[in-house]
């Protein structure tokens, strides 16, 4: 929240920049100090080491783009999921419309044959009564 906010200001932010550089270059600086000192004591342990950390980083790298590759996978099959999820939840909700609609059109209709019947019966009263004053 703040710090970041902070880091992103113009002076914080470049002094991390710096920074960021500084240790960048340091631990490169490091790796190749290792490097000298192992050839330094002894040159055929050295190259077997040098390639063993080469191999073994070569490996590292390729383990996690495998397992960035089956993530891939595995997210493509998730959306797949959803979005067939989401197809039938809006399929559902279309059904559940239409429903509403036809029960809405049944209580209009309801609501009409009630008036009906009720104008019927003023007119039916209204007849039977001229018939006893008439």
């Amino acid at each position: 929240g703040k710090v970041l906010g902070r880091w992103q200001q113009g002076a914080v932010s470049g002094a991390f920049g710096r920074w960021s550089e500084l240790a960048g270059e340091r631990r490169q600086l490091e790796a190749a100090g290792r490097k000298v000192m192992l050839r330094w004591t002894n040159a055929s342990i050295s190259t077997a080491m040098c390639r063993w950390v080469e191999h073994s980083c070569e490996s590292r790298r390729q383990w996690k783009l495998g397992e960035k590759v089956v993530q891939r996978w595995r997210h493509g099959l998730l959306w797949k999921m959803v979005h067939g999820w989401m197809e039938v939840m809006a399929e559902l909700h279309q059904v559940e419309e239409f429903q509403r609609s036809l029960e809405e059109k049944g209580d209009v209709e309801e609501r009409h044959r009630e008036h009906v019947e009720r104008l019927v019966s003023r007119v039916a009263g209204r007849l039977r009564h001229r018939e006893l004053t008439g």
